[in-house]
């Protein structure tokens, strides 16, 4: 059975079932009645938290060496790449970053880990943003894992043609107006061997694109982790748009129960309430018929347009326009049971 995934996927039921492949080994086994495990992680911005749920965590804000010792140690790694940034003028969201989810058995040593920066926003009002960067897990042997950043949101119609295209990232960036596609999501061609191994599941989708009228003028959401961003359309077209809006809004981010700010010790995560890597919202040429100019960012952390900032650590795209709204870096979780 393949544990990839990339769209739609409930993060939750994706573990169950490896929970149920694995009984008492990896995330949900072991707790109450398990034997002591044979090692222990050491690193992290916080190191060692403890929040009472029988789990150990390990929380990477910036870059460091996760090190384990004493013996194997079964674990849950969460990670997503930094997400990228809004495009200029009637631009299109950026992108949050792509996320990773795996349960595994980690061998003794030293696992250096470097957390992908967000992407900055356009401070023009004919250029694109710029895409996040990477979040790595590795490279080391046995291990070597890639979160990608989030693509760009691109320029709108002031910039040039080329310019106008969404970006590819982890989740890709929305297209400009007038009218342009959104950008490619590149996570789930990532970390090939790993792609067969029970647990392991990857996140990304598109970005929206512009509307297809000629005279299109709603610029595309980012791509998020949990679905791809809003589908701009033109100005006189229904209100029932994809999306069921205008378009402009980011795609919403994925649930990862089990990793709200006050368990990973970042309780300025709190209010996202588990919900990492939201796209952020676009901006239109014109009024809709909704009367909005600005696509509000994807739940998880997605930037809201005019110009908002992806949440800092959430992987979440920034909004557009100029100037436009930066990418939230990325962020790497280690969780583990002293019980196996």
């Amino acid at each position: 059975m393949s544990f990839k995934s990339s769209k739609g996927r409930d993060a939750g039921k994706e573990l169950e079932v490896y929970r149920s492949e694995s009984v008492g080994q990896g995330v949900g086994g072991g707790g109450a009645g398990g034997v002591a495990a044979p090692g222990s992680i050491s690193g992290g911005n916080v190191d060692d938290l403890e929040p009472g749920n029988g789990y150990h965590y390990h929380t990477f804000t910036g870059p460091g060496d996760a090190v384990v010792s004493g013996g194997d140690v079964k674990a849950t790694i969460f990670m997503i790449g930094g997400g990228g940034g809004g495009g200029g003028f009637h631009g299109g969201g950026g992108g949050a970053g792509g996320a990773v989810l795996y349960s595994v058995t980690l061998e003794p040593g030293t696992y250096p880990i470097t957390i992908g920066a967000g992407g900055a926003g356009s401070s023009g009002e004919n250029s694109s943003g710029s895409n996040g960067s990477d979040t790595t897990f590795g490279p080391s042997t046995p291990l070597s894992i890639t979160a990608k950043g989030g693509g760009a949101g691109a320029v709108g119609d002031r910039g040039p043609g080329p310019g106008r295209i969404g970006k590819a990232g982890g989740c890709g960036g929305g297209g400009g107006t007038q009218p342009y596609a959104g950008g490619s999501e590149n996570q789930t061609p990532q970390n090939p061997t790993l792609q067969v191994k029970h647990g392991f599941i990857q996140f990304g989708t598109p970005g929206g694109s512009s509307a297809t009228s000629p005279s299109a003028d709603h610029a595309g959401g980012g791509g998020g982790t949990g679905g791809s961003g809003g589908v701009g359309r033109y100005k006189h077209s229904p209100i029932n748009a994809p999306n069921g809006t205008d378009g402009m809004q980011g795609g919403d981010g994925k649930l990862f129960q089990g990793f709200t700010g006050p368990l990973i010790g970042v309780p300025a995560l709190g209010p996202l309430n588990g919900y990492f890597g939201g796209g952020g919202g676009g901006r239109a040429n014109t009024g809709s018929p909704t009367g909005r100019l600005y696509g509000p960012g994807g739940a998880g952390g997605g930037g809201n347009a005019p110009g908002g900032d992806g949440t800092a650590n959430s992987g979440s795209g920034g909004a557009s326009p100029h100037p436009a709204g930066n990418g939230g870096s990325g962020i790497v979780v280690i969780k583990w049971e002293d019980t196996i």
